[in-house]
């Protein structure tokens, strides 16, 4: 456990940047640090200007989806959790890479939290796609000790990548598009951990 800390420092750069009005008084004890572990399901559509890969262009799949951040709980009411979370998915059988730059959580009570986030996403379909990853869910506290259950529902928007593959098509119906884009419409069942 000690070691997982350790390579979770650097989340807590992230996690404290917005807050600097209490930033000289955190400590890797303020922070709340977990794991996740679950499930996602997905529907990607695709528009890449070949009307072959584009209609039907919606694929939908179940797959892992693995994270790790921390966060911070803050304000008087002791409500507020603020922090950040890197993310590992599979998405239409290709690797997907997101950092939640801002991940925030509101407890309603001692068994509730509902949230949202926001940040940056890299999708690996031959070359990288990159764009933005946003969405909120709401989580069950203390399932088991330290454990919580997630569910969440993301969009990854407007992914983009140029046709650098020997294997990307021409575009047929959009002659004109050098790029292929794809939105990613998802839901996440998960696990964390809490240390």
């Amino acid at each position: 456990m000690v070691t997982l800390r350790k390579s979770l420092t650097f989340i807590t750069a992230l996690c404290i940047w917005f807050t600097p009005a209490t930033a000289s008084a955190v400590s890797l004890d303020d922070l709340e640090l977990f794991v996740d572990a679950g499930i996602n399901y997905h529907l990607i559509d695709l528009n890449t200007g070949t009307a072959a890969l584009d209609n039907p262009s919606n694929e939908t799949g179940v797959s892992y989806h693995f994270g790790a951040g921390a966060r911070k709980q803050f304000g008087e009411s002791g409500r507020h959790f603020v922090g950040s979370r890197i993310e590992i998915d599979e998405m239409g059988d290709d690797f997907m890479f997101a950092l939640r730059a801002i991940d925030y959580q509101y407890s309603l009570d001692h068994n509730w939290r509902v949230g949202a986030f926001i940040g940056a996403v890299s999708w690996r379909t031959g070359a990288s796609q990159t764009g933005y990853h946003f969405g909120g869910g709401v989580s069950y506290i203390d399932l088991w000790p330290n454990v919580d259950l997630s569910l969440e529902f993301r969009f990854e928007d407007s992914l983009e990548r140029d046709r650098l593959l020997d294997g990307d098509p021409p575009p047929d119906y959009k002659p004109g598009q050098t790029s292929t884009m794809a939105n990613i419409y998802a839901g996440n069942l998960f696990l964390s951990y809490r240390f």
